[in-house]
């Protein structure tokens, strides 16, 4: 079944505060030229828009900062799949991989699993996901952040 919408987006105020660019001013009048030309309902012309939001780490001055929270009343997002393991790519057997090869003194000890068994516990750093979602008693695994290995810089030497 074919959705349509009344586009009022140009209204609101866009994030990064520049003119659009070039390609979507394009888009744009485009869409408007379509809807003023062709008030005929009958007319076979159609315009397909997908628009999609995704979260990029940028050091730009103007990139919005964002929060992830637990919190009801935050506004909501929806998250798929792959951009929990875009963000979390590592699992224990990775981390481990790459923390032996970033540090000179790393060795899987018991100072090692304190120190993750703790930033574990932070949703930043480590999530748990079920290996089969609809099923709630399927097996667990848990999956990293590459931001982790910040946290045990602070712990074990890097290799020059």
């Amino acid at each position: 079944m074919p959705i349509s919408f009344y586009h009022g987006f140009e209204s609101v105020d866009p994030a990064t505060r520049g003119p659009y660019p070039e390609q979507v001013q394009k888009l744009l009048g485009f869409l408007d030229e379509l809807e003023h030309t062709n008030t005929d309902d009958s007319s076979s012309q159609q315009v397909s828009l997908r628009m999609e939001t995704r979260l990029v780490r940028s050091k730009d001055a103007s990139a919005l900062p964002i929060r992830i929270t637990n919190d009801p009343s935050a506004p909501s997002m929806m998250v798929t799949e792959e951009d929990v393991l875009k963000n979390y790519p590592y699992t224990y057997n990775q981390l481990t991989g790459a923390l032996k090869k970033r540090y000179t003194d790393f060795g899987i000890s018991r100072k090692y699993h304190v120190l993750r068994l703790k930033l574990q516990a932070d949703q930043r750093f480590s999530i748990e996901r079920a290996l089969d979602p609809r099923n709630p008693r399927s097996a667990r695994q848990r999956f990293y952040n590459p931001n982790i290995l910040q946290e045990f810089d602070q712990h074990y030497t890097r290799k020059a």
